[in-house]
């Protein structure tokens, strides 16, 4: 979403709302409201990241398999899975990844 879509939707939200009590539909209208007019070309459907975020039980877990030969990483898979009292649903995830030598020098591949 962006920081800038972002806090022009929160702006639009407290415009409106102000000193009153909002339900989260009314909050999630004014942040894709926000980013609609930060980015107007823009994909994100907040209603879907909603659905999958805010209206589900449990994080995922997070975890990656790698094979190497000599040193050398010949694989490597990230994984997603479910938590054991969460739902059962994938989310989208953003996530950077570095590769360190034995001396912490960072390396790009």
């Amino acid at each position: 979403m962006g920081w800038d879509a972002f806090t022009n939707g929160l702006k639009l939200y407290f415009k409106e709302h102000k000193w009153s009590n909002t339900t989260l539909p009314q909050f999630m209208s004014k942040l894709q409201q926000g980013y609609n007019q930060t980015i107007p070309d823009g994909k994100l459907d907040l209603s879907v990241w909603g659905d999958k975020w805010l209206r589900t039980k449990g994080p995922n877990k997070i975890s990656y398999e790698y094979t190497h030969d000599e040193g050398i990483i010949t694989s490597f898979k990230i994984r997603q899975a479910f938590c054991k009292h969460g739902d059962e649903v994938y989310r989208k995830q953003s996530i950077n990844i570095g590769f360190f030598d034995n001396n912490k020098n960072f390396t790009e591949h």
